[in-house]
């Protein structure tokens, strides 16, 4: 692998010096000085400072370098960023690999390196390094939180009847799985946002593609480590825990992986660093709300699991299991009055609602009480989820998590799916559609929460179905659901309800 890099950074050479020398603008990194226009001038852009050190082809040349070395019969006892830092008279010590190193978290001057392309090249490490141990110390934080707290989650969201079950720890393996993947990629979104060249419309598509890189590391590296069902067989708190573990062990990983000197940590490395990407990219950051970002996200995917394994008891409705859902209603922003749709609970209709795209959306659970004599369902009605109002999930509690934005994510991706439940950002694999970022919206990512969307005529139907197909069974309500579609089924719409929306 070592000399596949090698022959990509010769063959990159040899096509930028002859078949387009304006690339590397001839600058002979050996020949320039500190003092030189850019170079001590951090309020430069990096894109100026890098082109005027020559420091693409001094990286290039530097890893070239690393790469004949790794490959020789007597290779240096040195990692890979203690390598690179020899070569230009660094510090000693610059185990960038390893979270904890000091000496990669420290800037240095140019008149520590013996070419200002290497005080460039080195300080990018820094800034890289810096980046991923803030995002490391805002998983910490956000474990501790979480862990904190769990029994209040489990309060608020997931009431009951004695005696209560933990049997939905096990779909929290779907969660590790999801979040961690995806998790370990989302952090370079927010530096992405926190970037100011990401407002340049010129330079918005190079960083895109740039941070895409780390971000498909990023994803790789964490599915390699999501939790097993074993290891979470536990209590919430401690299952919590483990998630958390694993995210911030990828983070590890991901880190060793980027400052290894293999070919792949070595390609990404260099597309944060190209044309002075990580000095600008960096400078921005605010990561004090990487905790409550890390928390949104998963807490977005426990959510649907912790209604789905609820049980209340509504005025006169036995208790019974719920069934979480999205309804969907034509109308821009009813929330409450005469125009409100039946089937919603009006004494709670303002705080299951949220207003999109021209339409309302209320988030609850259906109940019914069995069938008329023509076979409708009797008092259908929609309630307000345990916790799932406007007053709880408000921006402020729970990472910032709010209604619309489960509104939103699973909207999305209903509509991605032809206006149809089952679309799952869990699909992803971690390639690029160069066109957008990775995760660029986040808990908003269309599909990251998956809850079924559907009319009220859809639930009519599925709710007759359903209650139908248990008389059939002749199995209680509530048990033994895995092969029913209720309450929404694909949430196809007619024609007619196509037309209503505007769709």
């Amino acid at each position: 692998m070592k000399l596949y890099y090698l022959a990509l950074v010769l063959s990159s050479l040899f096509t930028e010096t002859f078949a387009d020398v304006n690339i590397i603008d001839t600058v002979d990194p050996g020949s320039v000085s500190c003092d030189d226009a850019y170079l001590n001038d951090a309020n430069s852009l990096g894109a100026d400072r890098w082109t005027a050190a020559g420091a693409e082809i001094a990286f290039k040349l530097a890893t070239a370098n690393w790469a004949l070395d790794e490959a020789s019969d007597n290779p240096s006892r040195l990692s890979f960023s203690e390598y690179i830092a020899n070569l230009y008279n660094a510090r000693d010590l610059m185990v960038c690999e390893n979270m904890g190193d000091g000496p990669c978290q420290t800037t240095m001057l140019c008149s520590d390196t013996s070419q200002p392309a290497g005080y460039l090249i080195l300080n990018s490490f820094v800034a890289i390094h810096v980046l991923q141990n803030n995002i490391y110390s805002g998983l910490q934080d956000a474990m501790n939180e979480m862990q904190n707290k769990m029994t209040t989650f489990q309060d608020i969201f997931s009431p009951a009847a004695e005696p209560k079950s933990n049997g939905w720890l096990t779909d929290l393996l779907s969660v590790a799985q999801f979040v961690v993947g995806l998790g370990s990629a989302f952090a370079w979104n927010i530096a992405f946002k926190s970037a100011s060249i990401a407002a340049n419309p010129n330079t918005y598509g190079f960083l895109q593609e740039s941070v895409n890189g780390a971000i498909s590391l990023g994803f790789t590296v964490g599915k390699s480590h999501i939790p097993t069902a074993s290891d979470l067989q536990n209590d919430l708190t401690t299952a919590m825990g483990l998630i958390f573990e694993s995210w911030i062990d990828s983070q590890f990983a991901f880190l060793h992986e980027l400052f290894s000197g293999s070919s792949d940590g070595m390609l990404t490395l260099e597309s944060l660093m190209q044309d002075g990407l990580a000095l600008d990219m960096t400078r921005d950051l605010d990561l004090q709300d990487m905790s409550n970002q890390a928390q949104k996200l998963i807490f977005s995917q426990m959510l649907p699991l912790a209604w789905d394994q609820s049980t209340v008891e509504i005025h006169d409705i036995p208790s019974d299991k719920m069934y979480p859902m999205i309804l969907m209603v034509p109308d821009d922003c009813v929330t409450s009055g005469d125009n409100l749709n039946w089937v919603v609970d009006a004494d709670k209709s303002d705080q299951m609602s949220v207003c999109y795209g021209g339409h309302t959306f209320f988030v609850g659970f259906p109940t019914f009480t069995g069938l008329s004599s023509d076979d409708n369902p009797e008092r259908l009605r929609l309630w307000a989820l345990p916790g799932g109002e406007n007053d709880e999930l408000n921006g402020s509690n729970w990472g910032g998590l709010t209604l619309e934005d489960i509104v939103i994510s699973a909207f999305e991706g209903y509509k991605l799916n032809g206006y149809k439940n089952g679309y799952t950002a869990t699909s992803y694999d971690g390639t690029a559609d160069q066109a957008s970022l990775m995760m660029e919206d986040g808990v908003r990512t269309p599909g990251f929460v998956s809850m079924p969307i559907c009319t009220e005529g859809r639930v009519y139907t599925e709710a007759t179905t359903y209650f139908l197909s248990k008389l059939a069974d002749d199995i209680s309500i509530g048990e033994d659901d895995t092969v029913y579609t209720y309450p929404c089924g694909d949430g196809g719409l007619t024609s007619d309800e196509m037309a209503s929306f505007g769709f």
